[in-house]
């Protein structure tokens, strides 16, 4: 069974970030990673954890009845649900993770509505989570074939996971494309600064609060050419290696969100979103040689809150219950380090002693013992 390509997994990622601006596009993402996926149910669950209900399903390469009735009736006794509920956001699940498979096979969720489509198992990646509802991406996997298909299934999903919650990001803070009105005026009405920029990192646009930010001499600086340079080093190093990967079309490459420290006030986040349709030059970018590639997305970042004690008589220290509490949250490692100002290998030692200290060897598995307590 064939790879999928890198240029196919390009166009994948294109659609993911239109998709962030765009909502409607969200159908076409996922019919395009159904016909990459051949015996794979592929759905984008929205579900409601304390009614146990679907909020809504999109989903390929399954017949309408059976979608109808899955939204209808089988939502509520997924259960593989639950453990999507606490799982990391943006990461790889198994559905043999979260629920035994000996289980599953006497349950009225297999015997009514997996067995009917001939489904025996699936990967899933959290995508948003708040207190009574979530976002999930599935990959439902049909017996034919299942081991092939599976391990396909889990290198696509674990390459596109961080893209698609990056998307889901964008889609919160940046208001919705209006059919028929122009997009950079509804960029106007955010409170993140959204500055783009091109293949030479110049900034070519920017909405309202993108320009207020432009003349914060603390956090950035532009010179007499365009040239965005981002006072913080280790930030303006990111957004170069990030700007490097969008122009040669590398999106793996692309780094996630990452801290942007000033002299002066409160950090900022900032997020890189390639624009799929400057990705690739072509004759116009000999033309006009300020077209964007990638717009640069900045807001506020929380201030860390004090320590939290979690799970008392494991003897977890102070800041091994922060990250405890961080991974329940469906914080990144990466993410937590850099709102601590620590490494991410300091990070990783806390989480091996966590580890060790609440006896359990996976993220998922620390975040369900958080949540029973």
């Amino acid at each position: 069974m064939p790879e999928i390509t890198l240029d196919d997994f390009n166009s994948l990622i294109h659609t993911v970030y239109e998709a962030g601006i765009n909502p409607h596009k969200w159908s076409a993402f996922v019919g395009d990673l159904s016909g990459h996926l051949d015996d794979t149910l592929i759905c984008l669950h929205a579900h409601d954890t304390v009614a146990r209900a679907s909020l809504g399903l999109l989903a390929s390469g399954a017949a309408p009845e059976f979608i109808d009735s899955y939204v209808r009736d089988y939502a509520t006794i997924n259960v593989w649900a639950n453990g999507m509920a606490i799982a990391p956001i943006g990461k790889l699940v198994q559905s043999e993770e979260i629920y035994d498979p000996d289980k599953l096979l006497k349950t009225e969720f297999y015997n009514d509505c997996l067995r009917s489509q001939s489904l025996v198992s699936a990967s899933a990646v959290a995508l948003h989570r708040s207190s009574d509802r979530m976002l999930f991406l599935s990959g439902n996997i049909r017996l034919r074939n299942h081991d092939l298909v599976r391990a396909r299934v889990n290198r696509t999903f674990d390459l596109l996971g961080p893209h698609i919650t990056r998307s889901f990001e964008l889609m919160r803070h940046i208001p919705h494309q209006v059919e028929g009105e122009d997009y950079r005026a509804t960029l106007e009405t955010s409170t993140d600064a959204v500055l783009f920029i091109d293949r030479a990192g110049r900034i070519t646009h920017c909405n309202r609060a993108g320009t207020a930010m432009r003349k914060d001499a603390s956090f950035l600086a532009v010179d007499r050419d365009g040239h965005l340079h981002l006072k913080d080093p280790r930030a303006d190093t990111t957004l170069r290696i990030a700007l490097a990967a969008i122009a040669r079309a590398d999106f793996p490459a692309i780094p996630g969100s990452f801290p942007v420290r000033r002299a002066a006030g409160s950090p900022m986040r900032a997020m890189i979103v390639p624009l799929a349709h400057r990705t690739t030059q072509t004759m116009f970018d000999q033309i006009f040689e300020d077209l964007p590639i990638a717009m640069l997305v900045l807001r506020n970042q929380p201030t860390p809150q004090p320590s939290v004690a979690a799970l008392p008589g494991y003897g977890l220290t102070p800041a091994e219950s922060e990250l405890a509490v961080a991974i329940a949250q469906g914080i990144s490692l990466r993410d937590h380090a850099d709102s601590r100002d620590v490494s991410i290998h300091t990070v990783r030692a806390q989480l091996k002693s966590v580890f060790a200290k609440t006896e359990t060897r996976r993220q998922s598995q620390l975040a369900a013992l958080i949540l029973r307590h």
